[in-house]
């Protein structure tokens, strides 16, 4: 049987009736689907395969008006859907269909933006309601407010490699699972970013459309471009082709900020240092921002001038240093102290390194409390996290710190 089962030539000039597109994922369903879109809708099209197949067309041909996407089978009907609906017009009504039976199941999607939801097997009644349902799916662009109560964290390394992405995954991921917070985290490198990679996700479709047209974005926009990581755990990355030049401006980002859902409560941003550089008005909107350096020579020089820039562009917001990887080469390693004195700031965050703790957390794609719970590392990132994000309970980088010296000097 062919892919597609159009009642009308494609190309025809004389279709009638709305456009109508169908991605189904078995025969039952294609003959009901038929049976009761035949008549009114000659120029439908109905193709073979669910939700991975219209991902697949629809990031090659613009939406039609009308789309059915069987999800049934789809492992993380969601994140598909979230994709999916970045990828369609605003105008298009997406109908679901599926084979759970749930309430909460029907509202989620809903809530996702599609326009209706329909269980298998269903009667051409019940198809057809769906289709002439009349509410709008994501509506234009509306004002949104600026002041949610919402917190923003940059964080920024001093330079490359220091690893600042790993700091911004794990504070992200500490605050939605241990802190219970509905949290997003935003991957400004749109081309080597590796947030998306370190959660095991794939890239989020419709990240570069919301920072180069800001004006066509809204909140359903941004949560169905949004991949999911869990309940509370959102994520906006990409993995655009490196020939083209992207340029992400202050004003597409706060627009991005302003049209986040209203759930999120903290929304870190992970902002590749020489972005800052180049326009510092990135940081504007941060509440708090996290320079992450490596305790080195040259992280004296990076994190002094960065931290000048950072209160420049954000004199309100909280700035915290954080020294990375300690242990990692101890023979250059500038002294705790000496770094504090060289860089005019207080210190109270260190992680120390772990190589072991690196390395599986990166071949699984995994945060780092996942794989070790209880590792010093985590302990460290987990009194970060508390300080950036106001929660209390949690131990902070300089209990870890005397904890650890104390324990040297016992066992001396």
């Amino acid at each position: 049987m062919n892919a597609a089962v159009a009642y009308q030539e494609a190309g025809s000039e004389s279709l009638t009736g709305e456009q109508l597109l169908a991605f189904l994922s078995d025969g039952e369903t294609r003959l009901l689907v038929q049976s009761a879109i035949g008549a009114r809708w000659p120029n439908a099209i109905v193709h073979e395969g669910g939700l991975a197949a219209a991902l697949g067309t629809l990031s090659q041909d613009p939406s039609p008006p009308v789309l059915i996407v069987d999800i049934s089978g789809s492992e993380d009907p969601n994140a598909g859907i979230r994709s999916l609906l970045a990828l369609c017009e605003p105008a298009t009504r997406v109908i679901a269909l599926g084979t759970v039976n749930d309430i909460s199941y029907y509202r989620r999607l809903l809530a996702l933006g599609v326009s209706d939801y329909v269980v298998k097997p269903f009667d051409g009644a019940a198809l057809t309601l769906a289709i002439d349902g009349t509410p709008p799916l994501r509506p234009a662009v509306q004002a949104v407010e600026v002041d949610k109560g919402r917190k923003v964290i940059s964080v920024v390394g001093a330079r490359g490699g220091v690893g600042a992405t790993t700091v911004a995954v794990n504070l992200a991921w500490i605050a939605a699972h241990e802190l219970h917070r509905n949290c997003a985290i935003v991957d400004l490198d749109l081309q080597f970013g590796t947030v998306g990679l370190q959660l095991d996700l794939e890239p989020s479709h419709g990240l570069r459309e919301a920072l180069e047209n800001p004006e066509r974005i809204d909140s359903l926009f941004v949560a169905s471009a949004m991949a999911s990581e869990s309940e509370n755990l959102f994520v906006l990355s990409a993995e655009e082709p490196l020939e083209d030049r992207i340029r992400v401006t202050a004003e597409a980002c706060e627009a991005l900020l302003q049209a986040m859902p209203d759930e999120l409560e903290t929304v870190f941003l992970d902002i590749p240092v020489r972005n800052a550089i180049e326009n510092p008005a990135l940081l504007a909107a941060s509440n708090q921002i996290v320079l992450v350096s490596d305790p080195s020579l040259v992280g004296i020089r990076d994190v002094g001038r960065l931290a000048a820039l950072c209160r420049n562009a954000a004199p309100d917001a909280g700035l915290y240093t954080v020294l990375n990887r300690i242990g990692m080469a101890k023979k250059g390693e500038i002294p705790q102290a000496e770094f504090a004195r060289g860089v005019e700031l207080p210190l109270r965050h260190f992680i120390p390194f772990d190589a072991t703790l690196a390395a599986t957390a990166a071949s699984n794609g995994k945060p780092f409390p996942l794989v070790a719970a209880r590792s010093p590392a985590v302990k460290a990132l987990r009194g970060l996290c508390g300080d950036v994000t106001g929660a209390s309970g949690l131990p902070t980088g300089r209990d870890l710190l005397s904890r650890l010296l104390s324990r040297k000097r016992r066992a001396a």
